[in-house]
């Protein structure tokens, strides 16, 4: 691909890949790339960086290792009920969609692009296992609060729960580089603000 300017960084910067299938994993291994993930639920993320290092290993490359990026939501308060009590409710909107599915509950993914809709079903063909399994976070997503923490897809609460989920977490994980999603759903800027002060001034310390 030609791009103007020229990149400074030759032979050209980083590349991240936003992988999901095992396909897209297997790609990137095979092309030395950067990954970069955030659906899934932390134990299926766990196999697939842990799988895509082994076939990275496999293809026989020289230098460093690529990374893997992990963004999660993120939220911090003054203590854990109140963290939850302002980040729940934007999560679960986060979530929610308009469009029944065939069990008659609101189903957000059958809204999009991205191949899950009614059944499972893109395009008349079949899901696959990884598109059903996404469909079933989704759907969890929009009915569950404790789903989304205790599945390490959002990290609420004071600063010392939120330093220590980040600390498990990535050991977990695998990953290297945390994006922290500090504002979802309809979270008032104010909330916000707060939330990223508290975690600049109490939480980042904590890994320095």
């Amino acid at each position: 691909m030609l791009t103007t300017p020229k990149p400074y960084q030759q032979p050209h910067p980083p590349i991240w890949f936003g992988a999901h299938s095992a396909a897209s994993f297997e790609y990137a291994a095979r092309m030395n790339f950067d990954v970069s993930q955030n659906i899934d639920i932390d134990t299926t993320i766990a196999e697939k960086f842990q799988t895509w290092r082994q076939l990275w290993d496999q293809c026989g490359h020289t230098g460093p290792k690529p990374r893997a990026f992990l963004t999660r939501h993120v939220h911090v308060a003054e203590s854990d009920a109140k963290a939850r009590e302002e980040a729940e409710p934007h999560l679960l909107m986060a979530r929610s969609g308009s469009r029944p599915s065939d069990n008659g509950e609101l189903d957000l993914i059958g809204q999009t692009r991205v191949g899950y809709g009614m059944g499972g079903r893109y395009s008349g063909e079949a899901g696959t296992p990884e598109r059903e399994e996404l469909r079933r976070v989704f759907q969890e997503q929009a009915k569950s609060y404790d789903f989304w923490v205790e599945n390490g897809l959002a990290l609420v609460g004071s600063p010392d729960t939120v330093a220590r989920k980040i600390e498990e977490q990535q050991k977990l994980v695998g990953h290297d580089i945390l994006c922290a999603r500090q504002r979802f759903g309809k979270m008032s800027p104010e909330v916000s603000k707060k939330s990223i002060k508290l975690f600049a001034k109490e939480v980042i310390p904590a890994f320095s």
